[in-house]
């Protein structure tokens, strides 16, 4: 039986991490009939070398990960948190034969609410499959402009996504940074104190010390205009935007 996808599908690549080649054989098989790109990945580590070098060679990420739990080299959980501290907003399906309690807890606290249990029918995955390509397309037919924020002539800040744009091509920030671009963002072209950034790495699940805020600052420094970010002594930092 074929299934009917969004037309958006068509136009969408796609990562599987599988360690279990027969499953991953026959999922690829599937999915071809329906997405442009798939690509096979046979364990944690391989997924993650390939996620990014797809983000260098195409300049933006792929548009799904499917990934098992249980994998070689690097699991589950630890590729997705990887693939999140490089894409915040990557659409990830989790498919795996686990369903203990801590997985579950896992992933909901790093946002990952599709997940369906092996084994199952040929109509949940396509459930599944349903609402990520409607999500992917609501994203890029309905992002309001009042999302972006222009830092220069060919950078742009997206707030709901939370990813740096460099013209068409995606930023490859560490999560750090971009917690910290985040911030910054929220507080534009006013002081943010040491102790707002620490609460809000906290926030987001990330214990930061004051005295480790600089370097990473330095690292953000890299990636937005010359001078955009400034240091006010013993208060914080203050990112200079035009809204």
């Amino acid at each position: 039986m074929r299934y009917v996808l969004n037309s958006v599908a068509k136009e969408l690549s796609i990562m599987i991490a599988e360690d279990y080649q027969p499953f991953r054989d026959d999922l690829r098989d599937i999915l071809e009939m329906y997405f442009k790109e798939v690509h096979c990945m046979s364990d944690g580590k391989e997924a993650l070398s390939f996620y990014r070098k797809y983000l260098k060679q195409n300049g933006r990420p792929l548009d799904l990960v499917i990934s098992d739990i249980e994998m070689p080299y690097l699991n589950g959980i630890n590729l997705v948190k990887e693939i999140r501290s490089i894409t915040p907003d990557q659409e990830i399906v989790i498919i795996s034969a686990y369903s203990h309690s801590e997985y579950l807890i896992e992933f909901i606290n790093i946002g990952i609410t599709q997940y369906i249990l092996k084994p199952f029918r040929s109509e949940q995955l396509f459930d599944t499959l349903h609402l990520v390509c409607n999500n992917l397309d609501k994203k890029q037919n309905s992002m309001p402009d009042s999302h972006l924020v222009q830092l220069d002539t060919v950078r742009v800040w997206d707030r709901e996504r939370r990813i740096l744009m460099d013209g068409d091509k995606v930023v490859p920030l560490s999560r750090h940074c971009t917690v910290l671009l985040d911030i910054l963002m929220q507080n534009p072209n006013r002081v943010c104190t040491l102790e707002t950034i620490i609460g809000s790495f906290l926030d987001n699940g990330i214990d930061l010390e004051s005295k480790n805020i600089r370097h990473h600052v330095l690292k953000l420094r890299r990636h937005v205009p010359n001078n955009a970010i400034d240091s006010v002594y013993s208060e914080g930092y203050k990112l200079t935007v035009t809204l």
